[in-house]
């Protein structure tokens, strides 16, 4: 059974629909060639083929009109991003130019200031190759006290001192036609004659073009360190003749002191010697009360007895001689002395004990030592002979202090008389110069000549005599 449907319908009523309700036109077309489909031309839609081959399409002619829109709208776009692209290089470009603007601002300030700095407070001063000055600093005015009207223009021999020489500045233009850096001290005049120093730095100046075209130089004025130095100089001179001054005056004084004490010791030996001649003259007027017996045993005693007494007197003398020589030896062994000592005494009356390291040495004069002891030793024995006592032993001892360079010489007898205490303080009282013939007074200014100290202490069971002097050397 076949069924036949029957569509009907207005082709031009489809046609003015889709033109009132689309922005495309739209036309019947009919054709039977396939080509056409492939135009890009046109909007070709196939509704249904006719009986004859033939294909009743759909056409819209708007196509070419779609596709010149879609390119304008494509340059538009283009244009757009062109345009903003363009806009946001210019703004980063205004933003950039800006910035540099403002640190441009700030380097020119900062450089501004820095001239200013350099202008108030920088002694600079440039010429050309000829010495002509062509700038200067204000600070720079202010010292040498021109103008920059007075100055600019000027060769810098205008702040040449008079005595800079010749020589100098040959050679400072020496070196800076060499290109090279020259640095020192130049002493300058200022516009009104004054003198100021500069210590200065000149080097080669140069253009854009690496040409040289004259020297620059910084300065520092050292004028207050040069017046400090030649201040100092001056007091210096004046203090080193003050001390020579001084010096002599203290030299003189010490020989003054000196002369005093070598009058002193010679006056203690001049009546020294009165003990020795005034016993010869005795045993002479013995000599003439017994001529006449002639015993020979009394003669030969007062032979022994004259001979011992011109030995003293011969000692005395020698050791005077000693007093005023300047080749005495100034290191005296302690142990030597004593050791020789020992048999200069009768040994029935006078013990010598001692105990001390034989190699200690000690500052102070040999002969003076050796006086020292004899005359301390002799003050003992006159004692004991006085008052017959019997025989005195005398230790000798040396204290050493510890981690110093001092020595106590210490002499000690055990005499234990009740009457030596009147004895001795006769002769220790070295204020009294009635009393400068006694020995210990003697050995009291031998000690100070050596600038030693003498010291004595009596007791009730034995005298001590102390000297403290220098430890020269242990070897």
């Amino acid at each position: 059974m076949l069924a036949v449907v029957n569509f009907e319908f207005n082709f031009n009523q489809i046609l003015n629909k889709l033109n009132s309700n689309s922005d495309l036109i739209f036309e019947k077309f009919v054709s039977n060639s396939s080509d056409i489909e492939q135009n890009k031309l046109f909007l070709l839609i196939p509704i249904f083929e006719l009986e004859d081959k033939k294909t009743l399409y759909l056409k819209s002619n708007l196509l070419e009109k779609n596709r010149k829109i879609e390119k304008s709208n494509d340059f538009y776009n283009f244009l757009t991003i062109f345009f903003g692209l363009s806009f946001a290089l210019i703004a980063f470009l205004l933003y950039k130019t800006k910035v540099q603007k403002f640190r441009n601002k700030l380097l020119k300030n900062s450089y501004d200031d820095l001239l200013s700095q350099v202008d108030k407070y920088v002694l600079k001063l440039d010429t050309d190759l000829d010495g002509k000055i062509n700038f200067v600093t204000k600070y720079f005015c202010e010292m040498s006290g021109y103008s920059k009207d007075e100055i600019l223009g000027k060769n810098v021999n205008i702040l040449r001192h008079p005595d800079m020489s010749q020589n100098f500045y040959k050679n400072l233009w020496q070196e800076l036609r060499a290109k090279k850096i020259w640095q020192g001290e130049v002493k300058n005049i200022d516009k009104f004659g004054n003198t100021y120093w500069v210590k200065t730095s000149l080097f080669p100046k140069y253009n854009e073009k690496n040409k040289h075209i004259g020297y620059a130089s910084i300065r520092t004025d050292i004028t207050a360190t040069k017046q400090l130095e030649k201040t100092n100089r001056l007091l210096k001179d004046d203090l080193s003749n003050r001390l020579n001054d001084l010096k002599i005056k203290d030299e003189t004084a010490l020989n003054s002191l000196k002369v005093a004490l070598m009058s002193k010791i010679l006056d203690s030996f001049s009546h020294q010697w009165k003990k020795p001649i005034s016993k010869i003259y005795f045993e002479l007027l013995k000599l003439e009360n017994i001529k006449k017996d002639l015993d020979t045993l009394k003669i030969e005693d007062v032979k022994n007895n004259i001979e011992s007494e011109l030995r003293e007197l011969s000692d005395m003398l020698n050791e005077t001689k000693t007093l005023f020589s300047s080749r005495q030896n100034m290191s005296s062994n302690l142990f030597d002395i004593v050791k020789s000592l020992s048999n200069k005494f009768d040994n029935s009356l006078l013990e010598i004990v001692y105990d001390f390291d034989e190699n200690i040495k000690i500052n102070f004069a040999h002969n003076d030592l050796k006086n020292i002891i004899i005359n301390i030793l002799s003050t003992i024995v006159e004692f004991a002979k006085k008052y017959s006592l019997e025989r005195v032993i005398v230790n000798i001892s040396l204290q050493i202090e510890e981690n110093s360079d001092e020595i106590v010489l210490k002499i000690e007898d055990n005499i234990k008389d009740i009457r030596k205490k009147e004895f001795f303080e006769q002769f220790l009282n070295f204020e009294d110069e009635n009393k400068f013939d006694s020995k210990i007074y003697l050995a009291k200014l031998l000690a100070d000549k050596n600038q030693a100290i003498f010291l004595c202490n009596i007791l009730e069971n034995s005298t001590s005599y102390y000297i403290k002097f220098k430890k020269a050397k242990i070897f």
